[in-house]
């Protein structure tokens, strides 16, 4: 098994995790993306249904998200949902990308994460700030 069929399993195994049961639908295919190195090389899964699409983790900086959207829109599925798999900022920041260009749609995480909101303010800022982001 190579590192991209690992990360199809593994994306798929974590939107199985945490999507509500009424949302499963039939996952056709998926994309993975890796960002350049100025950008962490950090991995995303678009997971692709018949009509709509679950994207697992946002990237780190504006260049990548964009290029990942791009990707994103190309599949012609609407964006239901984006999961963050875990706290880093690499896995996260991009998130203001996908908000300004899909709006809507939801966003979930882990509760140990979504505990962590408060603190990420700081954070968040300190990354866009180090990142020029």
């Amino acid at each position: 098994m190579n590192r991209r069929n690992f990360l199809q399993i593994a994306g798929a195994g974590a939107a199985a995790a945490l999507m509500p049961k009424s949302a499963f639908a039939a996952i056709g295919s998926s994309q993975v993306f890796t960002s350049d190195a100025n950008s962490a090389l950090v991995d995303s899964t678009v997971l692709m249904g018949e009509e709509s699409a679950v994207l697992i983790d946002a990237q780190f900086t504006v260049p990548a998200a964009t290029q990942l959207a791009g990707i994103t829109e190309a599949t012609g599925r609407r964006l239901e949902t984006i999961f963050i798999t875990h706290g880093h900022p690499d896995h996260y920041l991009g998130l203001e990308v996908f908000a300004n260009r899909f709006a809507p749609f939801r966003s979930e995480c882990s509760d140990w994460l979504r505990a962590m909101q408060l603190s990420l303010h700081g954070i968040l800022g300190y990354w866009k700030i180090s990142r020029g982001l």
